[in-house]
């Protein structure tokens, strides 16, 4: 699921993402993993940079990393 908002020069998003086995033995949440994240871009109309952070929601991904980062770069061609 993504929340979007876009102004002038400042492109903000909100997102959470989820996956799941449902065929494989054991309880749903053993299975599945869910992150939020949240994103901003600078629109410079044929370039927009961009930054996301977001938070793995299941405590066995936060063993692994605490947090994601990310970056971005839109090129627009025409």
């Amino acid at each position: 699921m993504q929340l979007w908002r876009e102004g002038q020069r400042l492109i903000t998003g909100l997102s959470f993402t989820g996956r799941g086995t449902t065929t494989a033995p054991g309880a749903y949440s053993d299975k599945s993993r869910h992150h939020l994240a949240a994103t901003a871009l600078l629109d410079f109309r044929r370039v927009a940079p961009g930054i996301t952070v977001g938070l793995p929601l299941n405590a066995e991904d936060r063993d692994i990393a605490s947090f994601l980062f990310g970056l971005s770069l839109d090129i627009r061609l025409w």
